[in-house]
């Protein structure tokens, strides 16, 4: 049976919108799954909130689960940071800012530069991607980081 992920604990709600970062993560864990593969990240998160005067950006580290469809997995001796990546569902490519939550049947190629040199891509059917437990308070962002 497969392992239900559940979001954390931002509402995420119509206005406020958050992404993964995947530079300034780390891979924490790769854990096999009946449906695939969890890849879980102590994952710094963007955070944009509606104020009067447009948009406040904060950063957060916060874990980020991602169940990839693939059942070939390269090996990785977590915990291990990343410095750049992407990930591609169906014919979008999220290049290092990846919209949260995320989960599409699509075909999906996830592609990480590890700082320890290595590189760790998978690649499958299917993608969820969601925050989980109690987010962390990092910074506040300038209006310049905002992706939208």
């Amino acid at each position: 049976m497969p392992v239900a992920l559940h979001s954390g604990s931002f509402s995420n709600d119509v206005m406020t919108r958050t992404w993964l970062e995947l530079h300034d993560s780390t891979v924490s864990a790769v854990k096999p799954d009946p449906s695939g593969v969890i890849v879980e990240l102590d994952a710094y998160v963007h955070r944009w909130d509606p104020v009067a005067e447009g948009w406040k950006g904060t950063g957060w580290m916060q874990q980020v689960l991602m169940r990839l469809g693939s059942f070939d997995v390269p090996a990785i001796e977590p915990p291990v940071e990343i410095s750049d990546g992407w990930l591609q569902v169906s014919d979008v490519c999220h290049d290092n800012l990846i919209r949260l939550p995320l989960e599409s049947a699509a075909p999906t190629r996830l592609w990480l530069q590890l700082t320890n040199g290595n590189e760790f891509a998978i690649t499958g059917q299917g993608v969820q991607l969601i925050a989980a437990g109690e987010a962390r308070y990092v910074e506040d962002l300038p209006a310049d980081r905002r992706p939208f």
